[in-house]
């Protein structure tokens, strides 16, 4: 390769360099993505691998603010258990997933109500699964196996509860927990730092999820609870992520920052070009 061809070839990756910060961090094991970008229709895409679209279910109002439009495009505002998507189940869906996951999503609640206000959860409580939600002012996540569920006075008991304060209502946050059945743990994440971390007790009956085919709902658990707020970018990775792709989930750098970056960054290249020319 000659030295034109070296820093050409320099500058493009200098150039997807750039592009990679603008768009966000961790792209691998990205299974499903609901980027929530959609105006009409009733079609949720699921850019991830799965590729398991959901359908808009309840008329949820489509197309209003996100975190950052710049980033994020546009959000969906819920209103209560009727308003969600419905995402199929099946052999391959968001039910196998079973051990070393996570669950991301910016969200914006506006009510606190007391009850579950669910980001993304299993629709169907007699199965096996799991689910991301607020419980009054409080970030949850919920996994249930076999031993785990019961009934209790005709309603679903998850055990345990992992829970840590979000922060303020009316506010957009980044949300996420890692599901670590292997480390006996999971991991709460507010705003890219870790929040908590609860220790899975096998002792107190706790038992491994199941793999399944039931559907999943993104912001209700249909038709008993549902998110009253927005939500956005929607993810679940089928690892644990680190706490610096954590904390590059939360972060909003501001566009001028990035385009200030890219710039600096081909002038370096322009520089190192121009002293090689002249040697």
């Amino acid at each position: 390769m000659n030295k034109s061809s070296f820093f050409s070839c320099l500058r493009i990756m200098v150039v997807l360099a750039v592009v990679c910060i603008m768009t966000g961090t961790a792209s691998a094991a990205l299974i499903a993505h609901y980027k929530l970008d959609e105006t009409t229709g009733t079609n949720a895409v699921d850019s991830g691998t799965l590729a398991n679209d959901g359908t808009y279910t309840g008329s949820p109002t489509l197309g209003v603010a996100s975190v950052n439009a710049g980033l994020y495009g546009t959000a969906v505002d819920f209103v209560g258990p009727t308003g969600h998507v419905a995402i199929p189940g099946g052999a391959s869906s968001l039910s196998q997933l079973v051990d070393n996951f996570t669950v991301a999503a910016w969200a914006n609640p506006t009510v606190e109500n007391g009850g579950y206000q669910p980001i993304l959860s299993l629709s169907d409580w007699t199965k096996s699964g799991w689910t991301l939600t607020f419980q009054g002012p409080k970030l949850t996540f919920g996994a249930y196996g076999i031993a785990e569920y019961r009934t209790l006075a005709g309603s679903p008991v998850l055990i345990p509860p992992f829970e840590e304060e979000p922060g303020n209502l009316g506010t957009w946050k980044h949300v996420a927990a890692s599901y670590s059945w292997t480390n006996k743990e999971v991991k709460l994440y507010v705003n890219g730092t870790l929040a908590n971390t609860v220790i899975i007790d096998t002792g107190a009956g706790e038992t491994q999820l199941q793999a399944s085919t039931s559907p999943y709902h993104l912001g209700a658990w249909s038709p008993y609870f549902g998110i009253t707020g927005g939500l956005d970018d929607v993810r679940v990775y089928d690892t644990l992520l680190s706490p610096e792709a954590h904390l590059a989930l939360a972060e909003i750098p501001e566009p001028s920052s990035l385009v200030l970056m890219g710039m600096g960054l081909i002038g370096l290249v322009s520089l190192a070009l121009a002293r090689r020319r002249r040697k």
